[in-house]
């Protein structure tokens, strides 16, 4: 094919941001909802002040995140057999990037729910809502523990729990 390798990867997934991006905002101005977009004001900058000290926050921690996973992965490139820490280094993180998907899906799922009942001034459905989705995290990681406690010492997988 076009044999473009790295370039081309960057390159395709800067377009496919941008037409996500381009997508975004066509569908706001020109979409399917006459009654969303009704221009710029200044009411867009209502609140804004405290959007962005929350924000700020998250990104710092998602910085932070993001750069412990960096050094990590550079710290291990120094041990002596490098090249298999850093693959099992990469597997580790694999595995916790899917578990943790889980938990996520369920917390982003809770957010729009519930900021959806407390917009409609549905206190106690969001409060519901809350513990539903407690109640389905706990399961989530409880059946993790139970596979993770079955499959120790089978096929080489030892997991120990330490009191």
């Amino acid at each position: 094919m076009l044999d473009w390798g790295v370039i081309g990867a960057s390159i395709a997934l800067n377009i496919s941001r941008w037409v996500i991006v381009l997508g975004l905002y066509g569908y706001a101005v020109f979409g399917g909802c006459p009654l969303s977009w009704i221009g710029y004001s200044m009411q867009a900058f209502n609140g804004l002040w405290e959007f962005l000290k929350l924000s700020s926050a998250s990104g710092v921690m998602l910085c932070l995140e993001n750069w412990y996973y960096r050094i990590l992965i550079l710290m291990t490139g120094y041990l002596p057999n490098s090249t298999l820490a850093v693959d099992a280094l990469a597997v580790c993180m694999s595995i916790n990037g899917w578990e943790l998907m889980i938990p996520m899906a369920f917390m982003a799922a809770t957010g729009v729910r519930v900021s959806n009942e407390l917009g409609a001034g549905n206190g106690k459905e969001a409060k519901f809502a809350s513990k539903v989705s407690m109640v389905q995290i706990h399961n989530h990681w409880a059946c993790v523990l139970r596979y993770c406690l079955n499959t120790s010492g089978q096929n080489g997988i030892n997991f120990h729990i330490q009191l």
